[in-house]
């Protein structure tokens, strides 16, 4: 069974500015702008962000023992 993460401690991680906020507003710019190139509107959802993110940090998912990062293909995102 894969280790899971909540869309909402996801989120906080993306957003969180301890991280990197200067990287996750760009990527947020970035994936806008390609949004509305292709489809001439805004859709991103929070799983997009969650598939281009690069990797999951252990300590947001919900069994927060094992790896110390996961490939986002490796992890379920959920409510």
């Amino acid at each position: 069974m894969k280790n899971q993460v909540k869309k909402s401690n996801f989120i906080k991680w993306y957003l969180d500015t301890g991280k990197d906020f200067k990287d996750a507003m760009f990527n947020l710019q970035e994936n806008i702008i390609l949004c509305l190139i292709a489809n001439g509107e805004i859709t991103l959802t929070v799983k997009d962000f969650f598939d281009m993110a690069g990797y999951i940090p252990q300590d947001i998912c919900v069994n927060d023992e094992g790896t110390e990062e996961y490939d986002p293909s490796e992890v379920e995102l959920i409510d």
